[in-house]
């Protein structure tokens, strides 16, 4: 009875540290976390009948003190003969060192991954290389101050030349203070310039003539946001960097 009344001993012993091992690592990786946020977007189409639809969407980015991860959504859809029996939203994770020129994409879960280039994930998903303001195009026309609920300003562009119908008419930049600890940057170059941080992007372009395709082309309205993330589901960010830890030892 006794050996019986230690080994329960010890198995309890043993089952609380694995507790506080793993509570511990939790709490580590949580704390590692620097900044999350989440990048809404909109993106018109319009058909060659005319008709607008507007995609919106978003994805979020989680910055550590060694790792940068996305989650990236995508549509998941079931068929039976040609009969839609699910469509819903899912997430990958694209995870990567700091400065890395290849990190690790997650397509269903956390214990495997495959091996890709930051530049082409980010350039296909995350809108790397897409030009939310051209230097030698965009000038300058006015500035104004933004409300105390989102301190900042707000620059307003409109370009010198129009090079096809999706070039915008005016381009908004909104700065801000509040996510200068953000990796992803609509411009760098501005964010130095201006020293401090565009958080929000909008485009717009008015109804015209489309000489191209011969079509009377709506308002259209490109706007990209960066937001708090704070509702974000830790313990999936915390198994991907269980992983990063893990690979990177």
């Amino acid at each position: 009875m006794t050996k019986n009344n230690g080994l329960l001993t010890i198995k309890v012993a043993n089952a609380t540290l694995m507790v506080f091992f793993f509570l511990f690592t939790n709490c580590n990786n949580s704390k590692s976390i620097l900044n999350k946020v989440k990048l809404v977007y909109n993106i018109p189409v319009v058909k060659l009948s005319g008709e607008l639809i507007n995609l919106t969407d978003s994805l979020y980015i989680i910055t550590t003190n060694k790792y940068i991860i996305y989650k990236l959504p995508y549509t998941y859809t079931v068929e039976n003969d040609s009969v839609l029996l699910i469509k819903e939203v899912r997430y990958n994770f694209f995870g990567y060192r700091l400065k890395s020129k290849t990190g690790h994409f997650f397509s269903n879960n956390a214990d495997t991954s495959s091996i890709l280039s930051v530049d082409s994930v980010l350039t296909e998903r995350a809108f790397l290389g897409f030009k939310f303001f051209d230097s030698l195009n965009d000038s300058l026309v006015g500035t104004q101050t933004l409300p105390q609920r989102q301190p900042g300003f707000m620059e307003k562009y409109i370009p010198k030349i129009k090079y096809d119908d999706t070039y915008p008419d005016t381009t908004y930049l909104y700065f801000s203070d509040n996510f200068k600890n953000t990796v992803y940057t609509f411009s760098d170059s501005l964010d130095i310039l201006k020293k401090s941080k565009i958080y929000k992007v909008t485009m717009r372009t008015g109804s015209h003539m489309s000489l191209k395709y011969n079509i009377m082309l709506p308002e259209q309205e490109y706007r990209f946001e960066l937001k708090n993330a704070d509702n974000i589901n830790l313990k999936e960010i915390t198994k991907i960097l269980d992983y990063l830890n893990k690979v990177h030892e």
